[in-house]
């Protein structure tokens, strides 16, 4: 009995801590304050010639301080994999092939 008292006194003190939590932060709100992270602008051109010189997304991210979550949102691209297998990256060119899927398969025999 005595832990039932107990849990509910908890619980009762925890649903006023959530209460004031949002009131604080609605009235933060209201008076015009920002909420949460601050948004990272990034020079997408800068994205886009690093990349065209063949850098990798890695690469560009720490270049630029930020991670590679980050790059890929900003650049708007998709993955290497995709760029590849569509053709898209300046090192495939050859593979550049209107509305057609190209897979590369490369066998490497290991030297002895």
């Amino acid at each position: 009995m005595t832990f039932t008292v107990v849990g509910a006194v908890a619980e009762l003190e925890r649903s006023l801590i959530v209460e004031r939590v949002k009131a604080g932060l609605r009235n933060a709100q209201a008076k015009g304050k920002k909420l949460g992270r601050p948004k990272r602008n990034l020079n997408v051109r800068r994205i886009s010639a690093l990349r065209a010189q063949g850098l990798g997304w890695k690469a560009i991210a720490a270049d630029m301080g930020v991670g590679v979550g980050t790059v890929l949102r900003h650049a708007g691209e998709s993955s290497k994999t995709q760029e590849r297998d569509f053709g898209t990256h300046p090192c495939f060119p050859e593979l550049r092939v209107p509305g057609k899927l190209v897979r590369v398969i490369a066998i490497v025999s290991p030297s002895i």
